[in-house]
Formats: structure tokens, C-alpha cells, sequence
């Protein structure tokens, strides 16, 4: 879990902006539609590693959303930390379930007309990069209108701008 890593400063809601456009035609197939609730929000991390554990993220809450359903993504910071939260009205995930998430190739029951077949490597990454960044990620009980899983990604804002200058020497 040494990954590689090469920092910068970019906007997130353009980068969560880019992966809802890469989205589109599955969201379309399923009608499945995206509530944002974001605030600018400039993230110094490694953009492509935040780029795929958001990706897939939405990719799992998009498999696991009934058809025309509602995909929410919320973007906060509290206490200098990045809140973002993908939630969806899917079966949503056991307790139980949530430690084996994690683990390499664990794979949860794929919704029958589901054409995409995961590695099981999605979330053993996500797990991986989000620790990569010093950031954790929870399963938060399912709300009223969000009934599926509902995961919540926390990431530090501190400044990593040194370590860019750094590397740049």
C-alpha cells in the first residue's frame, strides 16, 4: 500500500462534475438522476487517485440504484476536513457486510441486470487511496430518502503544498 503519490491542487466539484458526465449514458439507461450539494471546495491531493475511489464509489451506488432513482453527493467541510458523502437508494449494505467491503475481491451480489462485471478490486482501492490521503471512509445509517449505502469519505485539508515544491526542486 506504498502507492505513488503526486500531489496538486484542483477543483473538486469539477472533478465530481467530470465523473457524473462519464456517467451519463449508464445514468440515462437507468434514469437514474444526481442530487449535488456542493460548496468550492479546492483539494490538494492526488487527483487521480481521488479521481478513481470517487468513480467507483458512484459507479457501486449507481449498480446498486433501482431504476429511476436518485443518486445524492454532498460536499462539506467541517473542521478543516472534506466531507463527501454518495448515497443511494439501493439495497443498500449489512453491518455485516461493511467489513468485507474492503478486502480484495470481495464481491457484493450484483443486481441481475447489471451489465458491467466489477473486479472486486473497486473498493480495496478506495480503502487504499483513502488511507493514502490520511483520510477514512464510513458507512453512515441509511437516511429516509437515501435508504441504500451512504458512504462518507474524510479526507484532511492541510496544506500538502510543501510537498509539491519539493518535488518540483
Amino acid at each position: 500500500a506504498n502507492a505513488k503519490m503526486h500531489y496538486s491542487q484542483f477543483d473538486l466539484n469539477q472533478l465530481i462534475n467530470q465523473i457524473c458526465t462519464d456517467y451519463q449514458l449508464l445514468l440515462n439507461s437507468k434514469h437514474v438522476s444526481i442530487k449535488l450539494d456542493t460548496t468550492p471546495i479546492y483539494l490538494t491531493a492526488d487527483r487521480d487517485k481521488i479521481r478513481l475511489l470517487i468513480s467507483n464509489l458512484f459507479s457501486n451506488a449507481l449498480k446498486f440504484s433501482p431504476d429511476g432513482a436518485q443518486i445524492y453527493i454532498k460536499l462539506q467541510v467541517i473542521n478543516n476536513k472534506l466531507h463527501l458523502l454518495i448515497a443511494d437508494q439501493g439495497s443498500g449494505i449489512t453491518n455485516a457486510q461493511f467489513p468485507r467491503l474492503f478486502t480484495e475481491f470481495y464481491k457484493q451480489p450484483t443486481p441481475e441486470n447489471w451489465k458491467i462485471k466489477g473486479s472486486g478490486l473497486g473498493l480495496s482501492l478506495v480503502k487504499e487511496y483513502i488511507t493514502a490521503h490520511h483520510g477514512q471512509i464510513k458507512l453512515l445509517d441509511p437516511d429516509i430518502h437515501y435508504c441504500g449505502a451512504n458512504f462518507l469519505v474524510i479526507l484532511p485539508l492541510t496544506s500538502k503544498i510543501k510537498t509539491i515544491n519539493e518535488n518540483q526542486t
